[in-house]
């Protein structure tokens, strides 16, 4: 039974998802081409290019699985809270005791992993960009022999967004075990 019921509630989501992001891409290219020229100057293509692509699939996914896990989250303590409640009201105050320690974590978390996401954004936003550039003036790199010159300028903005998204792995390896450990701190404790 609960098996079915996550397998039609993650359909309905994935449904969502594609819906949403078409919305959202759709309303950001409408909004893209009202904007003055100098908007267009100012901003490289790549990152416009990045921005409707990337971005907009990122976010609706983002959008999509947040409401997935609340609702979900939702009706699991909602019913696990009355279940403890009815066993025990003195282990149920702990939970209130742990849930701050834990959303505590997870603000934090939230906070620094953002700034992270959007570097790591911008970072394939440059990449785009600069690959963009080299292939556009193709016949001025090949004049100049200046092919190995421009891949390596690529590589570096590569490697950069690599070492981003390593950064990134490695704050979220750190939030699962602080979480983790609170939790065990948690069992322990009762």
């Amino acid at each position: 039974g609960s098996s079915i019921a996550a397998g039609v509630r993650g359909g309905l989501f994935m449904f969502t998802m594609s819906r949403l992001s078409r919305r959202i891409r759709s309303q950001l290219f409408s909004s893209l081409v009202q904007q003055e020229i100098a908007f267009f100057d100012a901003t490289k293509t790549g990152d416009i290019t990045s921005r409707l692509s990337t971005d907009t699939t990122l976010m609706s996914r983002s959008l999509a699985l947040n409401a997935n896990v609340l609702l979900r989250s939702l009706v699991n303590t909602l019913g696990i809270i009355s279940f403890m409640f009815s066993l025990s009201w003195k282990l149920t105050l702990l939970i209130f005791i742990e849930s701050p320690l834990t959303i505590l974590i997870q603000k934090l978390y939230d906070r620094y992993h953002m700034r992270l996401v959007l570097q790591v954004q911008d970072s394939i936003a440059r990449s785009n960009q600069l690959a963009s550039e080299i292939v556009s003036s193709i016949k001025t790199v090949r004049s100049f022999a200046a092919e190995d010159l421009e891949s390596e300028l690529f590589e570096k903005k590569l490697q950069e967004t690599h070492q981003l998204k390593n950064k990134r792995d490695l704050v979220r390896a750190v939030y699962l075990l602080c979480h983790r450990l609170a939790m065990l701190l948690m069992q322990v404790v009762m």
